[in-house]
């Protein structure tokens, strides 16, 4: 397989496959559904265990300190983690 195609958008991917112009990748999931042109587009997700990702959190240092940020943190964490799956299983 060869790259012939980037996009920086989404959109322009999904219709570009809509309409005939081969397969797309994404480091996203996104719904099954048409496209902004109406066309009909599938999402097909990959088997496997996928890299994980690694999300950085830039902080001003006396931030760190305060409940707000430290709340975000939980947050962010809990929002990143992705539950383990079983060997050969599909990842939620």
């Amino acid at each position: 397989m060869r790259v012939v195609h980037e996009t920086d958008s989404i959109e322009m991917l999904r219709s570009m496959v809509a309409n005939g112009f081969g397969v797309g990748l994404l480091a996203t999931d996104l719904p099954d559904g048409p496209c902004y042109d109406g066309s009909p587009v599938i999402r097909v997700p990959l088997d496997g265990r996928p890299r994980k990702y690694q999300v950085p959190l830039a902080h001003r240092g006396a931030a760190f300190k305060r409940s707000i940020t430290q709340a975000f943190i939980a947050f962010a964490e809990t929002c990143f983690s992705l539950p383990p799956c079983a060997p050969g299983g599909p990842r939620r």
